[in-house]
């Protein structure tokens, strides 16, 4: 569950759009879609993984935050955030999997 996610749930899904052009500084609405989280965590990917018998990875990564770069104090928290953040809370999943073979 990354920090997006934490501020998703905090917001109502029907004030995204608001909130988003907001934080943006975009004067158009940009179109949103509702969000449906099934499979965003590591342990839920690890649990999948399991049992619909693959055998893989899932590897959190946290990019350098230049969705901040239009506030340079909140470019720095991103850094810092970055640099601290456990696992768990990363951005960006990267699952590597393959079908377990049956011998």
């Amino acid at each position: 569950m990354s920090y997006f996610r934490l501020c998703s749930n905090l917001i109502l899904n029907r004030y995204h759009k608001t909130i988003r052009n907001i934080v943006h500084f975009k004067e158009k609405e940009l179109d949103s879609y509702p969000t449906f989280y099934r499979a965003n965590t590591i342990s839920k990917l690890n649990h999948l993984l399991k049992k619909y018998h693959f055998e893989g990875i899932v590897l959190g990564h946290n990019p350098e935050p230049a969705y901040l770069l239009f506030n340079k104090f909140l470019y720095r928290l991103g850094i810092i955030y970055n640099k601290i953040s456990p696992r768990w809370l990363a951005v960006n999943l990267f699952v590597f999997a393959r079908k377990k073979t049956t011998t």
